[in-house]
């Protein structure tokens, strides 16, 4: 039989069995998250002195914090101060500032990081998020879900999860001149969203896209800084949007626009050193790629493969690629673009048709290494430059092609072998001045064909090579109403070009007012002998 003291001996053992479970389990009890609310009616809940408020306007950090915030009130300013909101690394679903269905709110200043999402703006209008560093957060930096005509300012949007900035089904929002860095998926996400602003962004180093727009209409991107992303900038079932003046450099990809994104701008872009393509249009129509500088990109300038057809390809410099053009598709139009040194100019696939010139006189395209003649001296080869069957530039030019504003909307084109260091137009007097010098040392001869809207200058022309008549000159190439084109030549050097209207147009009026002076003198006469 089992004496009375095992009995007890037993008893104290699963009684202490019982305290230390309960012990243990008391031990992984884990504090709940705080969300802190700032009330329709002003008020902060739970009452803490790390915000302070003294009109329930202006809400000031005066410490850092651990929690959400909550904002339900609309015509607020939230002032971080520098300080932090901190989270507890996403575990709870939390964001760090949760904002629904409010409008102009302003939120700065603050370091927003370890949550779920930084900011959520849900059902929002007018809020402005401006010089916040956000950081560290387990999904998005900021998210925008509905929401319209925000203001995305100067923040530091750096090592999120997944995405730096998300805009699901948000229109007429601006994501201005923020830096937006080593994020895990798209720097910025344009989903469903339109008609919205992107300018003067860093947007480096996100390891999935810099900017994905997905089913985005009329949207601008414009002047970003793209860099060491696997896409630059990727367009898929989007259309309309202007992609302008950004510098896309040492991606994968420099531009891809994919799956039915058709009507799209690609115009004055720096695309160059990109590990694969500098553009990439699939299944891609009625696209514009101008005035793009594409260089130094390993495998394609520019790639148009499958079903990418009726694209225009102006006036770009493609220098220095693997192809400069590679071409799986057909009913596509270049002209005016400088083909400068690709270790393959253009390779085309056998069967595929394109226009390479915009006809005489606006003539083809820049070919470095066209070995044709010009010998009636009007800037264009006498001979066709032949890339495949279907596929030849019947005026190739002679010199690279250059497009100046000069005024109000007007270009001036010029094609010249001469490296041209700079243009200007004087509107006072009507008045070209160009700077040209050899490009390389050995030339000693240059030449410029120039095409002048009529709006911009008065026929006929004059033109001086540092103050002398050139060497040889055709003033009346071409006049089609609107434009007069005009070539000249001279020895070369370093030169000042001057073209003036040979009746300046501050003479017109006193001309005409004189000229109508001496009518009605010599009617008078008449009539009084």
């Amino acid at each position: 039989m089992m004496s009375r003291n095992h009995v007890y001996f037993f008893v104290l053992v699963f009684v202490l069995m019982g305290v230390f479970g309960l012990a243990f389990r008391v031990q992984r009890v884990e504090a709940q998250p705080v969300i802190y609310y700032i009330r329709a009616d002003g008020s902060i809940e739970p009452f803490t002195t790390f915000i302070f408020s003294a009109d329930n306007i202006t809400y000031t950090f005066t410490n850092n914090i651990t929690g959400s915030i909550l904002v339900q009130r609309s015509n607020i300013m939230i002032d971080g101060s520098g300080y932090t909101l901190q989270g507890y690394g996403g575990l709870y679903n939390e964001n760090g500032f949760d904002l629904f269905n409010v409008n102009n709110v302003t939120i700065k200043d603050t370091i927003v990081e370890s949550f779920y999402w930084g900011f959520l703006l849900n059902s929002t209008a007018h809020i402005v998020l401006s010089g916040n560093n956000i950081t560290k957060n387990q999904q998005d930096g900021i998210v925008s879900l509905v929401s319209s005509n925000n203001i995305i300012l100067g923040n530091n949007i750096t090592n999120n999860s997944l995405h730096g900035i998300r805009l699901d089904g948000s229109l007429n929002n601006s994501i201005v001149g923020n830096n937006i860095t080593n994020n895990n998926m798209p720097g910025i996400w344009l989903n469903g969203s339109s008609n919205n602003i992107v300018v003067g962004n860093n947007i480096a180093y996100n390891l999935w896209r810099g900017i994905l727009l997905d089913g985005s209409l009329n949207n601008s991107i414009v002047g970003n800084n793209i860099t060491n992303n696997e896409y630059g900038i990727l367009l898929q079932n989007s259309s309309n949007n202007i992609i302008e003046g950004n510098n896309i450099a040492n991606n994968p990809y420099g531009i891809r626009v994919h799956t039915s994104s058709n009507s799209n701008s690609i115009v004055g872009n720096n695309i160059a050193n990109n590990i694969l393509y500098g553009i990439l249009l699939f299944y891609s129509s009625n696209n514009i790629v101008s005035g793009n500088n594409i260089a130094n990109n390993s495998i394609d300038g520019i790639c148009l493969r499958t079903s990418s057809n009726s694209n225009s390809i102006v006036g770009n410099n493609i220098a220095n690629n693997g192809y400069g053009i590679n071409l799986y598709s057909s009913d596509n139009l270049f002209y005016h673009n400088n083909f400068l040194n690709n270790t393959v100019q253009v390779y085309l696939t056998p069967g595929y048709a394109n226009v390479w010139d915009d006809g005489y006189p606006s003539c083809g395209n820049y070919w470095s290494n066209y070995t044709g003649v010009d010998s009636n001296h009007d800037g264009i080869g006498d001979t066709a430059y032949i890339i495949a069957e279907n596929n030849t530039d019947n005026f190739p030019l002679m010199g690279m092609f250059h497009s100046f504003n000069a005024f109000l909307g007007y270009d001036v084109y010029v094609i010249s072998n001469s490296t041209i260091e700079s243009f200007e137009y004087f509107e006072s007097n009507s008045t070209i001045r160009m700077h040209v010098s050899n490009s390389s040392a050995t030339q000693t001869y240059g030449f410029c064909r120039v095409c002048i809207p009529h709006d911009l200058m008065t026929e006929p022309y004059n033109v001086t090579i540092n103050g002398k008549t050139p060497t040889y000159w055709n003033y009346t190439i071409y006049d089609n109403g609107t434009h007069r084109w005009i070539y000249f030549a001279y020895e070369h050097s370093t030169l000042e070009i001057l073209i003036v209207p040979e009746f300046p147009s501050f003479l017109i009026l006193p001309l005409f007012m004189i000229a109508t002076l001496l009518a009605v003198i010599v009617h008078g006469r008449k009539h009084t002998m």
